[in-house]
């Protein structure tokens, strides 16, 4: 289970009313939603753009973080937040492919309980 956190321009790509939804990330963001970017160990951005509504101080964001950033235009990878593991393609057959290795790797770890804080 991955929480998720949506950017204003990507408001509607994961219901909202989804118990692993955590709202909007940013200036304009969830409080929660913010708290969770901020206490990371990965992100995996979808077309995200990590422009500074998002980001706030970039020196400060996510500084623990590992970042996946996922998105069709290659221009827009690292341009603002440097990216451990770039990816360039669309989405949706990346996504494919993204799914079928997690759930290769996951049988093999254990559940962790950050859900149940």
């Amino acid at each position: 289970m991955t929480p998720v956190s949506t950017t204003l321009m990507g408001k509607g790509c994961f219901p909202e009313n989804h118990p692993l939804c955590l709202g909007m990330v940013g200036m304009h963001g969830r409080k929660v939603a913010n708290y969770a970017i901020i206490e990371s160990d990965l992100i995996i951005a979808l077309g995200c753009r990590f422009s500074d509504r998002v980001t706030g101080r970039k020196d400060t964001f996510a500084k623990d973080a590992k970042v996946i950033h996922i998105d069709i235009d290659p221009a827009e990878i690292g341009k603002n937040i440097p990216v451990h593991i770039p990816i360039v393609g669309d989405i949706k057959s990346v996504l494919k492919d993204f799914n079928a290795v997690t759930k290769t790797l996951m049988k093999t770890k254990k559940d962790t309980t950050w859900s149940k804080k």
